[in-house]
C-alpha cells in the first residue's frame, strides 16, 4: 500500500512541476497498486481517485478527470453510509 500511495504523491509532484505525462504514468501505476493492496472501497484508493481526477482536469482532459470524480464521490458516499449502517444511539449514553 505504501508503495502506491508513494507513486500517488510523486505524480502529484509531477503535475505540479508541469510534468503531466510523467504526472499520469505514476499516478496511474499507484492506483493499480493500491487497488490490489486494499480494494476500490478504501479511503486511501478514494482520495487518490480523486487526485488523479485533478491532474487529469489540469491536463486538459475534462471528460475523464470528470467521470474520475464522480466514481470518487459516489465511492465515498457509498463508503460513509456502510461505516455506521447499523449504529445506534443510546439515551444512556447522553447522560
Amino acid at each position: 500500500m505504501l508503495a502506491g500511495w508513494g507513486y500517488m504523491l510523486l505524480g502529484k509532484s509531477y503535475a505540479q512541476a508541469g510534468q503531466k505525462d510523467a504526472a499520469q504514468e505514476n499516478m496511474r501505476k499507484g492506483l493499480r497498486i493500491l487497488d490490489q493492496a486494499v480494494g476500490t472501497n478504501n479511503l486511501k484508493y478514494i482520495a487518490a481517485e480523486a487526485a488523479y481526477s485533478e491532474v487529469l482536469n489540469q491536463s486538459g482532459e475534462y471528460a475523464e478527470a470528470a467521470r474520475l470524480r464522480a466514481a470518487a464521490d459516489k465511492s465515498l458516499t457509498g463508503f460513509y453510509q456502510n461505516v455506521c449502517s447499523d449504529c445506534r444511539i443510546s439515551v444512556s449514553a447522553l447522560h
